[in-house]
């Protein structure tokens, strides 16, 4: 159990926070490893030690905040945990040490905006479980608002997301056995990152003379540039070009001056990027081929290096199904499903193609992907333990 206001794990694998109550990171471990931490921690009379201290998995939180005589906090207690992608689970658990909390708040956001607020002020136990279909997040926050007990801290074993699905295609519901077809091994994955440099070099990129219809303009390109310049040849007063957006690839450009139905001669001219290209490797199986993966916005390494291990787990599952069945309209490609079968308890697959028909009754057929391996990956989105 962490006791102290601030604690990091050196690997990088989990960062604990008491004083913000803030975990990132990896949220799989093993339950084999130690991990370091370093500890600063404070007595109820202020004075301030730092130690450094070994952990094993069952390590959990324990608030710097001590609730008043009336059971509030000054301040509350707030644990944050960031999703590298966001997520959808069906309930969440939390396993409390010591006193109970009497009044909490989880709190879920997207993309920087809020997307719920739950109170929980009642049925809370020491191993605290909340069936509740939470909607899809990339940041979740229990702010603790009261204890049960006066002048007592927050005390958690840890706390765990439930399933990222809930629902199952059981033998009821299909008409016939999946067929399942194994696919050919791949042994390393090898995904592209892109490096871009500068090149100080203008070049004409567009030499265009259209009729001006008083609509925007976009142009795409092959390869990528930037500061961009536009305007128009052998311009007349107030005849110009108004760069409205820009990327990498694209301009969107507005004519101005020209009346409507005129003719304007459009240049444009930009400095090219420079691309060099490195390779970040996967091992996914110990035989099969390799395989390339490359999309020019990867340019950033830890952006490069989540790719990889996200692609290399989806890889890592050789066996698609195909099966019909009763059909169900609020399941889409790209979700994750339970499949009931008779040889794996609850086969969690990845709706790869997904069709419905309608004949007086609702019919589907869907095409499943295997899905393993994905607690190995660095968001940890397949492990249900965080905490």
């Amino acid at each position: 159990m962490i006791t102290g206001v601030d604690a990091k794990i050196d690997t990088n694998t989990i960062n604990l926070s008491n004083n913000d109550g803030v975990w990132q990171g990896a949220i799989e471990r093993n339950k084999e490893d130690i991990y370091k931490i370093s500890v600063t921690a404070y007595s109820d009379s202020g004075m301030q030690t730092t130690e450094d201290a070994v952990f094993n998995y069952n390590a959990g939180y324990v608030s710097s905040q001590i609730s008043d005589s009336d059971g509030l906090f000054s301040s509350n207690p707030v644990i944050t945990q960031a999703l590298e992608a966001k997520y959808k689970c069906f309930g969440i658990k939390i396993r409390f040490a010591g006193n109970l909390p009497k009044k909490f708040l989880i709190k879920t956001y997207g993309d920087g905006a809020p997307v719920e607020t739950i109170t929980i002020d009642e049925n809370i136990s020491e191993n605290f479980e909340f069936p509740y279909e939470f909607e899809e997040f990339d940041k979740m926050e229990i702010e603790f608002v009261e204890t049960e007990v006066p002048n007592n801290r927050i005390l958690i074993d840890y706390i765990a997301f439930g399933a990222e699905t809930d629902y199952t295609v059981e033998y009821d519901d299909q008409y016939s056995a999946p067929t399942g077809t194994q696919l050919d091994k791949v042994k390393n994955l090898n995904v592209t990152r892109n490096i871009y440099t500068k090149s100080g070099v203008l070049e004409d990129l567009v030499d265009d003379e259209l009729e001006n219809t008083g609509e925007d303009l976009i142009y795409y390109f092959d390869d990528p540039y930037y500061g961009y310049l536009a305007g128009i040849s052998e311009a007349e007063t107030g005849e110009d070009v108004e760069i409205l957006e820009s990327g990498a690839y694209y301009i969107k450009i507005r004519i101005i001056g020209v009346s409507s139905g005129n003719t304007a001669h459009v240049v444009i001219r930009a400095y090219k990027y420079n691309v060099s290209t490195y390779y970040e490797t996967q091992v996914v199986n110990n035989r099969g081929t390799d395989t390339e993966w490359s999309n020019p916005l990867i340019s950033d390494v830890s952006h490069c290096k989540d790719i990889c291990e996200w692609v290399a787990d989806y890889l890592a599952s050789g066996i698609e199904y195909e099966l019909d069945y009763r059909g169900e309209p609020a399941l889409d490609c790209g979700d994750t499903i339970f499949q009931e079968n008779k040889y794996v308890d609850d086969l969690k697959v990845i709706i790869e193609e997904h069709q419905l028909s309608f004949n007086g009754g609702i019919e589907g057929a869907l095409k499943t992907r295997r899905k393993e391996r994905v607690a190995r990956a660095e968001n940890g989105l397949g492990s249900r333990r965080l905490l």
